[in-house]
């Protein structure tokens, strides 16, 4: 028995010392500056866009297929968009109704952190949304996002996103 013990010990010390094949362990996630740079250029575009009121440069990120996406309307109630086209039908509505109101838009990133691989990538948002009025009110929208993002072959694409808000929003401010 004890010589049984000691092969078995020679063998496994034998294989802890054998130089291991240079493979990517399972479940190892290997993160891409570079894409994760990509990634956050198209969330810029995106926000650009909205704040521009471009809606062909926001929609422009968004994927088709695409999966269920949830935000938050500018009355600061949750909306589930389950298509691309929903998606679309739901940037162009906001768009649409601050310029219907003779607004303008504001959003301010107080950050955007983003992880990626060479394919797909997560970046999470914290800013602030404003839309003021003619009369200088102005409706403000503190808020959160979660993005992600799939690399196809003309670029990074917006396949789900889920925005929050971070704060209970102030009352519009009276001038």
């Amino acid at each position: 028995m004890r010589r049984h013990a000691t092969v078995l010990i020679a063998v496994l010390a034998a294989a802890c010392t054998q130089p291991q094949p240079a493979t990517e362990a399972a479940g190892v996630v290997q993160w891409d500056s570079t894409a994760a740079n990509e990634a956050r250029a198209s969330v810029q575009k995106a926000f650009d866009g909205l704040a521009a009121m471009d809606v062909n440069a926001v929609t422009s990120v968004v994927a088709d297929p695409f999966l269920p996406t949830f935000d938050v309307d500018l009355e600061n109630k949750p909306v589930r968009m389950a298509t691309r086209d929903e998606a679309v039908n739901y940037v162009t509505g906001i768009i649409g109704e601050v310029k219907k109101m003779n607004a303008t838009m504001k959003l301010t990133a107080k950050g955007i952190e983003c992880r990626s691989t060479a394919t797909f990538g997560v970046c999470t948002i914290e800013y602030d949304f404003a839309a003021t009025m003619p009369d200088g009110k102005t409706m403000s929208q503190p808020s959160r996002m979660t993005v992600a993002l799939a690399k196809g072959a003309d670029g990074w694409k917006w396949i789900h996103w889920h925005s929050s808000l971070s704060s209970v929003a102030p009352p519009a401010a009276a001038k």
